[in-house]
């Protein structure tokens, strides 16, 4: 599966950038894809392709990126249904994440739904 951002670019993990999670890509490659887990109801985790959990920083600046083979609290995410099909996911700091507009990075900091907090979940056929 692949995230898709409010600014309708595709979230790519870029190894060559520490794993840091940007919503800066036109099409799904291999980077752009995540394999969803559902932990429980309405909780997930991420895995990107590089084997990495996707994670939020909630200690630090809210970053997101995947960079821990590890599965942690930082890196289980609620998410919530939105009415137009889109969803929001909330980190375990209790902060949605949300796109940047400026650097285009993913950061846990929104304290409610914004726009810049809608993501779309596209599947990808097998």
């Amino acid at each position: 599966m692949s995230l898709v951002a409010s600014n309708r670019k595709y979230v790519c993990i870029d190894p060559t950038q520490r794993g840091i999670a940007f919503a800066d890509r036109n099409a799904a490659g291999a980077w752009e894809t995540l394999v969803r887990l559902r932990l429980s109801d309405r909780e997930y985790a991420f895995v990107a392709h590089t084997d990495r959990f996707l994670s939020a920083d909630v200690l630090h600046d809210g970053s997101v990126s995947a960079a821990t083979d590890r599965l942690g609290d930082m890196g289980v995410f609620e998410l919530v249904d939105q009415p137009d099909g889109r969803v929001a996911l909330l980190a375990d700091n209790k902060k949605f994440l949300a796109l940047d507009t400026v650097s285009l990075r993913l950061v846990a900091r929104a304290d409610s739904v914004m726009p810049e907090c809608l993501f779309r979940i596209e599947q990808h056929r097998r």
